[in-house]
This record gives structure tokens, C-alpha cells and sequence, in this order.
């Protein structure tokens, strides 16, 4: 669960995605660990689509099958008690990055 979680937090930095994408990215990239770019929906945008760049290597799904995929609120969650963070804050930081 910490490593999943870890890594949607990673996926949402690196990308600029916001936690619902984020999760949506993995959940995709854990059906075809093989694609290093997956496309997601996005509201946010104009053209309904953002790229999603995948920094994990293949064999890396083995250690998130069976898992359950978090909410955006058990994500927020789970930023907030390991890592003292909240979801908002990081996407201020990705904000000012320009990401």
C-alpha cells in the first residue's frame, strides 16, 4: 500500500496531474505495464486529455497487483500522516515548478 501510494504522489508531481488523474494513470499503466505514456481525462484542460509520462519500470506492477486502488480523499489521507503534506500544497509546488 505505502509504495502504491508513493508512487501516484510521484506520477502527480512529475506530471502535474491532479490526485484523480494520478490514479487514474496508474490504474491504467498497472493494465499494461509495457506503455510508458498513458493518456487520461481531464476536465481541466481544453483538449479533455493530458499525458501522463510513467517513470516505473515494468516489473514494478508485480509489487501493486491485488491491490486496491486508493480514493482521491484516502490519497490526501495518506500524504498528509506519512509525509506531513497535503495534496493542495503540492499542487501549488507544481504551480510554481511550472509544471
Amino acid at each position: 500500500m505505502l509504495l502504491r501510494n508513493a508512487n501516484i504522489l510521484l506520477l502527480m508531481l512529475l506530471n502535474g496531474l491532479r490526485a484523480k488523474e494520478a490514479i487514474e494513470c496508474y490504474r491504467r499503466w498497472l493494465g499494461d505495464p509495457e506503455r510508458f505514456v498513458v493518456l487520461v481525462e481531464s476536465r481541466e484542460v481544453r483538449s479533455g486529455v493530458r499525458l501522463c509520462v510513467v517513470p516505473f519500470k515494468p516489473a514494478d506492477s508485480i509489487y501493486a497487483e491485488g491491490l486496491k486502488m486508493p480514493t482521491p480523499a484516502g490519497l490526501s489521507s495518506f500524504a498528509r500522516q506519512v509525509l506531513g503534506v497535503d495534496l493542495s500544497r503540492l499542487s501549488r509546488l507544481r504551480r510554481v515548478a511550472g509544471l
